[in-house]
This record gives C-alpha cells, sequence and structure tokens, in this order.
C-alpha cells in the first residue's frame, strides 16, 4: 500500500475523480522505477470519509514526454476514461540537454493497444506533440481543454489564446492517428471581442466554458456559455452570458468547474487583515463568495492542486498542499483538505482521512530533483499547481 501525491485532478463521469500522480513503483527491484500513475476514485463519494482511490495505469516515465516540472498541468478526461495530460513546459523524448520546452503531454486511453513492456492495467499510454506554430506559452491568457463526441467516441480540443492579452481563441485539435499524436491548430477560431475585451483566463466543464476578464472600460467581466456535446467544431464562439465580478485576480488557486459550477479559492484582503473565500458561478448569479470557516493552507504550505467532487446533495473541493522542503533539502509532507462548497457544511473545512491512499506498491517522490528529457524532469511532486 502506498501513499501518493498529485499533480491534477479531472472530473469524470458518473461524478468520478481521476488523478495523475508520478512516483515509484516499489515492486520494481532494479533499474528506473519512476512511473507516472493514473488514479479514479470511487463513484460520488458522499464526503471526505468515503473517497477512495484504485491505480487505473501506469507506465516507466521514461517513455513519456516529461515536463519542466509538474506546475500548471492540464488534464481532462472523456465519458469513456481517455486521460490527457496537459503543458506548455514539455520535453519530447530525447530531447537534447538545454532544449527549450514546448506544448505537449500524454494521454491513457482504455481502448489503447501498447507494445510497452512497463504499462500496468488495462489500455495503453501515448505521447502527444505539437507542431512549431501551435503557439501556447507561459505569457498566453487563458487556456483549457474539452471533448466533443462523435457518436460513441471522443475526441480533445484544446482552447487558448495565442498572446498575453486577446479576445480570440485558437482551437487545437488532436489528431490520434499519428505517433506520436499531434495537436494542431484548427482553422476555427473562437472570437469574443465584442463583448470581451481583453481575456484573463477561462475554464471549461464537460458542458461550460467560463471566460473572464476585462471589459474594456476598466470594470471586469464573467461569462459562461455552453459548450457544443458533439462535432463538428462549431465555426463561432459559443454565446457568453456575462456578469460584473469582484473576484481577486491574485491570490487565488487554480480554478475548477464541477456539474456546471465555477469554483474559485482565494485569499481575499480586507481591512482587518485576510479571509479565505470560495467564489461561485452557477451560469446564471455573479460570482458570490462562500466564506471558510479556517485557513486550509498555512504559511508552510506551498503550491496546491485542486479538484471537485461530491454527490447529489453536497460538493467538496479537494486542496492538496505540499510543504515546503525542509532545512536538509528533502521534500516535507503534504495536506489534503477538503471545503465544502455545498449542503449544511458549506464553508467548513475538512480532513481527508487517508489522503491519496492506494492499495498497489506504489508511493510519491520523497526527493526533490528526478531527472527528465531535455534537462527538464517531472520535478518533485510536492511541488504542483492545479
Amino acid at each position: 500500500m502506498g501513499q501518493l501525491e498529485v499533480s491534477c485532478f479531472a472530473q469524470g463521469s458518473n461524478n468520478v475523480l481521476y488523478a495523475l500522480s508520478f512516483g515509484y513503483d516499489l515492486s520494481v527491484k532494479s533499474g528506473n522505477n519512476s512511473v507516472a500513475i493514473l488514479l479514479q476514485s470511487n463513484a460520488s463519494p458522499s464526503g471526505p470519509n468515503t473517497l477512495t482511490w484504485q491505480a487505473v495505469s501506469t507506465i516507466r516515465q521514461s517513455e513519456l514526454f516529461s515536463f519542466l516540472d509538474n506546475l500548471n498541468l492540464q488534464c481532462s478526461v472523456d465519458p469513456n476514461g481517455s486521460f490527457l495530460a496537459w503543458s506548455y513546459n514539455a520535453y519530447t523524448l530525447g530531447a537534447a540537454a538545454g532544449a527549450s520546452p514546448r506544448p505537449g503531454g500524454f494521454r491513457y486511453d482504455p481502448t489503447l493497444s501498447t507494445s510497452s513492456a512497463t504499462t500496468t492495467g488495462k489500455g495503453g499510454w501515448a505521447n502527444v506533440d505539437t507542431p512549431l506554430n501551435y503557439t501556447w506559452t507561459s505569457s498566453s491568457a487563458g487556456g483549457d481543454l474539452f471533448y466533443l463526441s462523435n457518436g460513441n467516441n471522443y475526441n480533445f480540443y484544446h482552447a487558448y489564446i495565442p498572446g498575453a492579452v486577446g479576445a480570440s481563441f485558437d482551437i487545437g485539435v488532436l489528431n490520434k492517428t499519428v505517433t506520436p499524436n499531434l495537436m494542431v491548430n484548427s482553422a476555427t477560431k473562437w472570437s469574443v471581442l465584442s463583448t470581451i475585451a481583453g481575456v484573463n483566463g477561462m475554464k471549461t466543464s464537460a458542458t461550460k466554458m467560463f471566460v473572464w476578464g476585462s471589459a474594456g472600460n476598466s470594470s471586469s467581466l464573467f461569462g459562461s456559455a455552453n459548450l457544443p456535446s458533439s462535432g463538428p467544431l462549431p465555426t463561432s464562439a459559443p454565446s457568453l452570458q456575462l456578469d460584473n465580478y469582484t473576484t481577486p485576480v491574485t491570490g487565488c488557486l487554480g480554478p475548477q468547474a464541477f456539474n456546471d459550477q465555477f469554483y474559485k479559492y482565494c485569499v481575499v484582503n480586507q481591512q482587518h487583515g485576510q479571509a479565505d473565500q470560495l467564489y461561485v458561478w452557477d451560469g446564471s448569479e455573479a460570482l458570490s463568495p462562500i466564506s471558510m470557516s479556517q485557513l486550509p493552507l498555512k504559511d508552510q504550505y506551498t503550491s496546491a492542486v485542486t479538484g471537485v467532487f461530491g454527490d447529489s446533495s453536497t460538493t467538496y473541493m479537494l486542496v492538496q498542499s505540499g510543504k515546503l522542503s525542509t532545512q536538509d533539502g528533502s521534500a516535507g509532507s503534504y495536506m489534503l483538505m477538503a471545503l465544502a462548497l455545498s449542503g449544511s457544511a458549506a464553508g467548513s473545512v475538512l480532513n481527508v482521512p487517508n489522503n491519496i491512499t492506494v492499495s498497489e506498491n506504489l508511493t510519491f517522490y520523497a526527493t526533490q530533483g528526478e531527472a527528465g528529457g531535455g534537462g527538464g524532469g517531472s520535478g518533485a511532486a510536492h511541488r504542483v499547481l492545479g
């Protein structure tokens, strides 16, 4: 049995939460035992006490593209259980030392056949590259993954704004027929320029796109739109429903969307100190705060990764935070908390008794600096951000 630390969460069908972790397979007694681990939770857990995990599949990390570190990963999973991990700071296999990172990642597919001898579980893994004209970078405003159905199958798309400022999204589409898979720009651009002068960020759920930015007169706008459920990809942007908002743009963890609602956890500066609030948008009302009963992230904790889960009555946001490294340079332990977003316990901060624990012989990285391609690496798993 092992405890794992998560680099990103993704919401699947039937209220199943998926998670990507990087760690060690302790059953491998010689050679490189660094692995990527795809996890899934039980369906519709009613609370932190009933949340359980199992490993879906693992693969030796040396077979996958690597990331500069595990910060800012975008992850998505379709209703068939196909999972995509994605970053603008990726290295291809065999990238030369000192090479610049570029957009890329990898995916898991339960129906994919693989010749890899290091894969466990059903299905297989495939790397995902981009052409040189794919201009999603660290300075890009916004960007997130979504999927559309084609009969019983699904394909991933990536909406992003190429520059630091703009209101027109390029749309990437995943080509699964080539090796490695390739995320390429489609001919489609989604412009929201008539309603938002500049986009600061976006987040998608299975059915919604949430966009926030400025109106051109220094006021802040937030909008939501229904995403299409099936292809082909629409040539015009979904129609945004807009409202003014006052959500802080700094001091916030990575946004999450769940059951057509948008959540953003922020530390809000107030006259007499700081207060933790979680802002919610349900698509029809302005962003409104849920005040938390305590500070779940203390000063000794650094970057966090978040995910949302729940059942028909209560919704929770998982907040996993890693401690700063200890004085000797080794990684500290991490903390997993659950913020109650709805129901009678809304606003409370709850412990997650079992953290992320699986029965398999897997464990998280204990030290920083796991090497990866191109001089990059998976980084320390205790430095993650949702």
